[in-house]
């Protein structure tokens, strides 16, 4: 597991992405353009890296997971 300034950095972080994650998909309902969900997918793959990084299994494969729903959202899925 990474030092505390590492998991400190990665919470700051998740934070800032769980935001856009909490405020973006709702509004899938009505509208999946690739404005509306980029951002979403973004902020899903972010999660995975730096959850990774900091050696955070169950946060990388939520984020994958996540990653995964909203790519065939935006058809760019398998």
């Amino acid at each position: 597991m990474a030092d505390l300034s590492m998991l400190e950095l990665f919470r700051m972080e998740a934070g800032n992405h769980t935001r856009v994650l909490e405020e973006g998909v709702p509004g899938l309902a009505a509208d999946v353009s690739p404005e509306k969900v980029q951002p979403l997918i973004h902020a899903a793959h972010a999660l995975k890296g730096s959850g990774k990084i900091v050696g955070l299994a169950d946060a990388v494969l939520l984020s994958q997971a996540m990653e995964a729903v909203l790519d065939r959202c935006s058809g760019s899925g398998a």
